[in-house]
């Protein structure tokens, strides 16, 4: 299973204080090959001019698709989604900051699970926003996953 190419998808906007970090930290990789597409969902901020100095330093494997009207975050990743090249899709937030190995730890997780359809990370510990409704947020998640175990099997 290694040396499939991911495909991560991100929805940008209005995210100009986030994306370039979410970006930096996608870079950042242990794991080769992959490719970002980032779909501008009609940001009305300069998120746009963000993305186009990533495309003037000639990140590899990035592509940004600008949407004119906003259609929201599952169509900005569908569309992504129509875009990609990879044998597996990996859908990424704007303002999440990625381990360095987040990408190879969900390639061996896959290839001890061939079975599963899908997969999905969890937080760190740490807060990165400080304001009182991200505490909240955090906290409840960090306290729902943790009643879940080392990994949760879901069925449809």
């Amino acid at each position: 299973m290694k040396n499939l190419k991911i495909s991560i998808v991100i929805p940008a906007k209005n995210c100009e204080k986030t994306i370039a970090e979410t970006i930096n930290s996608i870079s950042a990789q242990t794991y080769n090959p992959f490719e970002v597409i980032v779909v501008n969902d009609g940001s009305a901020d300069k998120t746009i001019d963000v993305l186009r100095q990533f495309e003037r330093k000639s990140i590899p494997r990035f592509k940004v698709i600008s949407l004119e009207k906003s259609g929201g975050a599952s169509k900005a990743r569908n569309i992504g989604a129509a875009q990609a090249k990879g044998q597996l899709l990996a859908f990424v937030d704007s303002d999440i900051v990625l381990f360095k190995n987040a990408l190879e730890e969900g390639i061996n997780f896959k290839e001890k699970n061939p079975e599963l359809g899908g997969f999905f990370g969890l937080f760190t510990p740490q807060l990165r926003f400080k304001n009182l409704l991200s505490q909240y947020k955090h906290l409840y998640l960090c306290y729902l996953y943790s009643k879940q175990g080392a990994h949760k099997e879901i069925y449809s």
